[in-house]
């Protein structure tokens, strides 16, 4: 095959310190085909031109370098030797036993908030609203609001929940659970932020203050079993609700 080369000389003013890639007044640089060798000389072309202090001299050239030859841009000419005898690259040293990339966890559940009714849940639902955001991926609860989803999830011990949350105003109880009922106490909840004591609070390390933190609770390691109900929590018993919690990407997998 022959060895296609891009001949770039260049005017190099007094004084301009050279890449290291550079030795002289041109660079050869070989290239497989005679398209490859086209296309870099279009692109180097115009990369030079960016360059302050460089000034092309007419074109740069392809030549095919399997045989002498001479390339003449303006005053200025290059001879292009062969290479008398070019070692080929080596082949690849294939790996005796690749690891395979890990296959990326399966959600089995999302709660994209465009597509899921959001109902009041208990009596917890007084004065409050919740806007949905980022097109369906994002509910801003603001107010005292607790809101249900339809879930009807089977809980094992390896069901995982992930999700991101942020608050930029504090109530008592920003949290989220799962029930099989519409009433208090919840199945199992996970208290996130607030002044208020309520259920787990293992995951009560929010530190405020607007900034979005990612959440993950094994919640099969707290309760298994068929849940009918997923639950966010903004709780703010106070005469002019204004706390905040925003929660995002929820989703459940097994682990």
């Amino acid at each position: 095959m022959n060895n296609f080369l891009v001949v770039l000389l260049l005017w190099i003013p007094d004084g301009l310190v050279l890449p290291a890639e550079l030795d002289g007044d041109y660079v050869i640089t070989p290239y497989a085909t005679e398209a490859e060798c086209d296309a870099a000389r279009l692109e180097a072309r115009y990369m030079w031109s960016k360059l302050p202090g460089h000034r092309l001299l007419g074109t740069l050239e392809c030549t095919d370098g399997s045989q002498p030859t001479t390339v003449t841009i303006g005053k200025l000419s290059v001879l292009v030797e062969p290479d008398p005898d070019p070692v080929p690259d080596p082949d690849p040293v294939p790996d005796p036993d690749p690891v395979p990339d890990p296959d990326p966890v399966p959600v089995t559940w999302m709660l994209d908030f465009n597509d899921s009714v959001a109902t009041g849940y208990a009596n917890q639902d007084i004065n409050g609203v919740m806007t949905i955001e980022d097109n369906g991926a994002t509910a801003r609860l603001v107010g005292n609001t607790w809101k249900k989803f339809d879930l009807n999830y089977e809980l094992t011990p390896n069901t995982v929940l992930e999700f991101d949350f942020s608050s930029s105003a504090t109530g008592e109880i920003h949290g989220i659970a799962f029930d099989t009922e519409n009433q208090q106490p919840v199945a199992v909840g996970f208290k996130l932020y607030g002044i208020q004591d309520w259920q787990d609070e293992t995951y009560n390390t929010y530190p405020g203050g607007g900034q979005v933190q990612h959440f993950i609770i094994p919640v099969g390691e707290h309760l298994t079993g068929f849940m009918r109900y997923f639950v966010l929590g903004m709780d703010h018993d106070v005469t002019s609700p204004n706390a905040e919690s925003v929660f995002s990407n929820v989703v459940i997998h097994e682990n």
